[in-house]
């Protein structure tokens, strides 16, 4: 908690700096305009008092929700991640841009994102019988499904654009860089959008 400074005051100990939006409005009013929250700080530390209020102070009530909503937004999160993955392909083959339409990096993505669901489901499952059976082969067979789901990407991503081994696997690293960044990224958007909705 920052207290009358403001800030993020969600926190999972149950102690929150003012109990109602009435009350901080007050308290703000009664300071100097440069001591008052302004920005972000305002907005977060509104929000933050409004959802205590609405959930009276119980933290795991507003962590439940916040959870379930951001879970809902991924279907979203994916669907914007989608065009800008394309637009990095399309950047990273600029010099092939005639050969390759816009359109095209995105259907081979589609069929990337095909495969990961499918990939994620059958590993997942084998983390399932591995919990159920206790069989320690299973962690083996998770570690040749990873490199066999690498290779994969990294061989259709060098039947499609066509060249060696070496350019292919430059770019393969390359992109995965900036999609982990561009990723990263839109979590924290997604959830800062998904905490106002809640």
């Amino acid at each position: 908690n920052k207290g009358s400074k403001g800030g993020f005051n969600l926190n999972f100990s149950g102690e929150v700096a003012y109990k109602t939006l009435k009350e901080y409005d007050s308290v703000q009013s009664t300071l100097p305009k440069d001591k008052r929250d302004a920005g972000l700080t305002k907005l977060f530390t509104r929000k933050s008092v409004a959802l205590n209020e609405k959930y009276q102070g119980d933290q795991q009530k507003i962590a439940v929700e916040l959870i379930n909503k951001f879970i809902h937004s991924i279907p979203y999160l994916l669907f914007v991640s989608l065009p800008l993955y394309a637009l990095f392909l399309k950047l990273l083959y600029i010099r092939h841009r005639k050969q390759y339409y816009f359109a095209d990096h995105g259907i081979f993505l589609i069929h990337l994102y095909v495969f990961t669901f499918l990939f994620l489901l059958f590993y997942f499952g084998l983390d399932k019988l591995e919990k159920q059976t206790h069989w320690k082969g299973i962690g083996v067979v998770q570690g040749v499904l990873i490199l066999a789901g690498l290779f994969y990407t990294l061989k259709a991503l060098k039947n499609l654009y066509r060249q060696g081994w070496g350019k292919t696997i430059l770019k393969y690293i390359i992109f995965n860089i900036i999609c982990i960044i561009s990723l990263v990224l839109l979590f924290v958007l997604f959830f800062a959008f998904t905490y106002y909705q809640i």
